[in-house]
């Protein structure tokens, strides 16, 4: 169960760094 939680947060963050990046491209 920990796991999956941490593996979301995870995900969570770099969806964010993603489009932060991609803001920034623009």
């Amino acid at each position: 169960m920990q796991n999956k939680m941490f593996k979301n947060v995870n995900q969570y963050i770099l969806e964010n760094k993603i489009t932060e990046l991609i803001e920034d491209y623009k």
